[in-house]
């Protein structure tokens, strides 16, 4: 017989949490990593039960969120989507929380 430590226990709150944001079995989230985190990889993580990112950062410019149009926001969320998006700086995931976005996954050094 065993018994979860707090720290397990605290683990597994955190994890149904994220896995109830993602909407996936588990809270893991793939790294959207250039040339490598395409729709094979997305697919197979997804199928696995975790959260599959595409990375634009491989992508002609007219793919990415620097160059969508006004609204795109707003019509990614109207249809039910989790927009998660990628802050390098502060300035940038300031004014994606402003935009409205569900999360942030902050990068750099």
């Amino acid at each position: 017989m065993t018994h979860a430590t707090p720290g397990a226990e605290r683990l597994a709150a955190l994890m149904a949490r994220g896995a109830a944001f993602l909407g996936s079995e588990t809270a893991i989230l793939c790294g959207a990593m250039s040339w490598v985190s395409e729709r094979h990889l997305v697919s197979a993580i997804s199928n696995a039960g975790g959260f599959g990112l595409i990375a634009a950062g491989a992508m002609p410019p007219a793919s990415t969120i620097w160059l969508t149009p006004a609204g795109a926001i707003e019509a990614i969320k109207a249809h039910g989507a989790k927009l998660i998006c990628f802050a390098p700086a502060l300035a940038l995931a300031k004014k994606l929380i402003r935009s409205g976005v569900d999360a942030l996954v902050i990068e750099g050094n």
